[in-house]
């Protein structure tokens, strides 16, 4: 193989990481924007869940990139966690460290830490 062709290669070989390293990126300049309240949720909804924990605030970040939620548990507004849009069959979905919300037909699906939640909208 021509010294070129392998660095055309390389170069369509490393495209993948590089784009992951640049959604890394983004996803911690939004997180730290929503942390220090720059980034203001274009829409919240409020959930009973089925623990002890208070109701679940899930504040929605659709103006940012990539798309956000923060969740916050009581009365404490403080996000607990942040995630990010991730790929669903039907729902919406999001991701992040040690956190997942599912949301389908209306029940919220959380798990935080490994706990696992059924979450309910307040009306």
């Amino acid at each position: 193989m021509h010294r070129h062709a392998r660095i055309a290669l390389v170069a369509v070989l490393l495209a993948p990481l590089a784009a992951v390293a640049d959604g890394t990126q983004r996803q911690r300049e939004v997180e730290k924007q929503i942390r220090a309240g720059t980034l203001h949720p274009s829409i919240t909804a409020e959930y009973d869940c089925n623990d002890k924990s208070g109701h679940l605030t899930a504040a929605f970040y659709n103006n940012a990139d990539p798309r956000a939620v923060s969740l916050a548990f009581g009365d404490d507004q403080t996000p607990v966690s942040i995630a990010f849009i991730a790929m669903s069959g039907s729902g919406s979905r999001y991701t992040g460290e040690n956190v997942e919300y599912w949301e389908h037909q209306g029940v919220a699906a959380v798990t935080i830490d490994g706990r696992k939640l059924t979450c309910k909208p307040l009306r």
